[in-house]
């Protein structure tokens, strides 16, 4: 959201319910789409705000440490 409504090329209109097939690696990919939009969107001298929850297509393990 920005604060004239829903960022221009965030959702694709053809996707009804992505619940049932986005995944951590699609997740990412809509990213890399959405972050220069939304660099792009912000006014000058303001800061972009992004909040994410925890769902775990959010999250993806980089690397387990296990400890000796």
């Amino acid at each position: 959201m920005t604060e004239s409504g829903i960022l221009p090329g965030s959702i694709d209109e053809q996707v009804i319910d992505y619940h049932k097939t986005m995944t951590a690696e699609s997740y990412g990919q809509y990213m890399d789409v959405v972050l220069p939009l939304i660099l792009a969107a912000c006014p000058t001298g303001r800061r972009p705000v992004l909040v994410i929850d925890n769902a775990s297509i959010h999250n993806t393990l980089v690397q387990k440490v296990t400890l000796i």
